[in-house]
């Protein structure tokens, strides 16, 4: 079941059921993209879009809002997560879009969570399947969420 969206000045207004024409990575409109059949609202979430190809990133506060890839990848991409406890709210999300590994990294006294797996504190989450999409929000003082999660993410969760 799909929803067709409409943009108020008060906000949106979902006025669906009603199917979505396109079957995936489309964009609907200046604030929607169809990926994988998955309506996501671009509006107010990503600000920035990042591609980085090798190395180790740590992420501040400042980087919130940002869409990072590995487009042209030539070896595993490190993010480095601030702790969350001075920071919630913060958002990243990442997408797989080149054959080596994206990581995400916690500080030694945070997790994350992705579905039903919490990594360890200081743990990771690690993607190298194309078209993987994972972002997270700093939602507790000590923990990292996943709010939109498709394909394959491994959790170290010992």
């Amino acid at each position: 079941m799909t929803l067709t969206v409409e943009t108020l000045t008060s906000g949106l207004k979902i006025v669906g059921p009603q199917p979505l024409a396109g079957t995936g990575g489309e964009v609907l409109s200046d604030n929607f993209v169809l990926l994988d059949n998955l309506l996501v609202s671009t509006s107010g979430i990503i600000g920035t879009v990042e591609n980085n190809t090798s190395g180790t990133i740590v992420l501040v506060s400042a980087n919130s809002n940002t869409l990072y890839s590995n487009t042209d990848s030539i070896a595993e991409t490190i993010y480095e997560l601030p702790v969350p406890s001075s920071n919630l709210g913060l958002i990243y999300m990442f997408v797989v879009d080149g054959t080596h590994d994206i990581t995400l990294v916690s500080d030694a006294t945070s997790s994350i969570q992705v579905s039903s797996a919490t990594s360890i504190d200081g743990g990771d989450v690690k993607s190298s399947t194309g078209g993987s999409v994972l972002k997270v929000i700093s939602y507790k003082d000590d923990q990292w969420v996943a709010t939109l999660l498709m394909g394959t993410w491994n959790v170290e969760t010992s």
